[in-house]
């Protein structure tokens, strides 16, 4: 799925960055397309690839953990595909809307959070000393 999406959408990438944004919703090609929704909230330069780079993410995070057997690898695999979401949704702020850019930055930073409280109960950093 990730792939036909990735095929879909590099097909489309010139027509992507040739279309002024205002008029992208109007461009019959992309009125049309059945990508749309894998490019319609996404600023041009990055509307070829950043939807299909989060699917990745999602199931990297929900896919990949699932299979591996011990936890030294779950922390290091879900950690490392946290951070680079962090870092490359900071850095690039895919989105069109700056309110919508904003949270999904702090639903990253939840995930993050999430994960690192994890490594932390794995720890018994919780328990009591008794």
């Amino acid at each position: 799925l990730l792939l036909v999406a990735r095929v879909g959408l590099w097909r489309l990438r010139q027509t992507l960055r040739d279309v002024d944004e205002a008029d992208r919703d109007q461009h019959p090609l992309l009125k049309v397309s059945p990508l749309s929704p894998l490019f319609g909230d996404y600023k041009p330069p990055v509307a070829p690839w950043y939807d299909v780079a989060d699917m990745g993410r999602r199931l990297v995070l929900t896919c990949v953990t699932v299979m591996l057997t011990d936890q030294a690898s779950f922390f290091i695999v879900s950690l490392t595909a946290a951070i680079f979401a962090v870092v490359a949704h900071t850095e690039v702020r895919p989105l069109r809307d700056e309110g919508l850019n904003a949270l999904v930055t702090v639903e990253q930073w939840l995930i993050l959070l999430v994960l690192l409280v994890l490594l932390l109960r794995d720890t018994n950093m919780f328990h009591s000393g008794n």
